[in-house]
């Protein structure tokens, strides 16, 4: 099984999500608005306080990366 942390990078993310939340993403997280609340090798969830506060969750599922 492949970790979680092995998928997130700018081509799978921008697969998953619009080009703006990809944009939004990134920003909130070089300013420090992540924040982990769980991790493992099959999910990651995260909570995003900028705007508002957003919920997160990278999920490995059958070798592929999802989210919610």
């Amino acid at each position: 099984m492949t970790p979680v942390d092995d998928f997130p990078n700018e081509k799978s993310l921008t697969g998953l999500a619009p080009p703006n939340a990809y944009i939004d993403g990134a920003a909130a997280t070089e300013h420090g608005c992540v924040q982990i609340l769980e991790h493992d090798d099959r999910h990651l969830r995260a909570e995003v306080a900028d705007t508002r506060i957003f919920a997160t969750q990278l999920l490995v599922r059958d070798g592929a990366l999802g989210w919610s």
